[in-house]
């Protein structure tokens, strides 16, 4: 009886040990369960960030887009000695400006609100910015915005000046 309950005593310890070697080789999958649904919670939580930033990653680039392309107008006029406008269509969401013949698109997710002269507007859904010969403008002012962020471009009428401010 001692010699088996010595063999046993020695199985039980063997198989003791083989288990906790076992355990020590891999992980469980209760452990493998919960590190996934953690990466894949920061995947999503990291997608939907990325999302925003790309948005207003975009909204600042069209405005100052918008801004460099005024500047461009109000030079073009100065450096022509004519007169020069810069042209939004608010209908197809796109803009040009003189001395460029190619029309610029906004995407969809962003929102415009213009505000200028409106006898200097030849249509409905559009409105103009112009630069005169000596540096002076029309004035006005152009919001782009997408979520809670806004970027405002202000023309001022006197020097003809092209600010970005994001408010």
């Amino acid at each position: 009886m001692e010699l088996k309950s010595k063999i046993t005593d020695v199985g039980k310890h063997i198989i003791k040990r083989e288990i906790h070697i076992w355990r020590n080789l891999g992980f469980t999958l209760v452990e493998l369960l919960v590190v996934l649904v953690i990466s894949l919670t920061v995947i999503t939580l990291s997608t939907v960030a990325y999302g925003k930033l790309s948005t207003n990653a975009y909204l600042k680039s069209s405005a100052r887009h918008v801004a460099a392309s005024l500047r461009y107008a109000r030079s073009f006029a100065v450096a022509q000695g004519v007169d020069s406008a810069f042209k939004i269509d608010l209908a197809n969401r796109s803009y040009s400006f003189s001395g460029n013949k190619q029309l610029f698109q906004f995407k969809n997710t962003i929102d415009l609100d213009v505000y200028s002269a409106s006898a200097l507007s030849s249509q409905k859904n559009s409105a103009e910015i112009h630069f005169a010969p000596d540096g002076s403008a029309s004035g006005g002012r152009i919001s782009l915005s997408s979520h809670n962020k806004k970027y405002v471009v202000y023309v001022n009428w006197l020097t003809g000046r092209v600010v970005v401010d994001d408010e």
